[in-house]
């Protein structure tokens, strides 16, 4: 994939409707730029996935099940689709 597939989008999105499991996205969506004069993204450097574990809400087998979920997300990311952003993308990202 490339940045703007947002696949760190997809993969979140995946995660959650295939595993029941939450992650947030904080890289090109969460911390892109938008040039309203070229309209160009410009894209961060890094993209991160968030995940945020509650205290004593979950047990080791929930720990476990998201982390075999990741597993096969990672072994099957060529077959995950791209994002294409068409709503919020500008009114999300920082403009200059």
């Amino acid at each position: 994939m490339q940045k703007y597939d947002f696949g760190e989008i997809s993969f979140t999105a995946a995660l959650i409707g295939l595993y029941g499991h939450r992650a947030c996205e904080l890289g090109n969506l969460a911390f892109g730029k938008y040039n309203k004069k070229t309209g160009e993204n410009l894209f961060p450097e890094n993209n991160f996935i968030r995940f945020a574990i509650p205290r004593l809400r979950y047990e080791q087998q929930d720990l476990e099940s998201a982390a075999v979920a990741v597993k096969i997300l990672y072994d099957n990311r060529s077959s995950l689709k791209p994002i294409d952003v068409t709503y919020g993308e500008r009114s999300r990202t920082k403009t200059f």
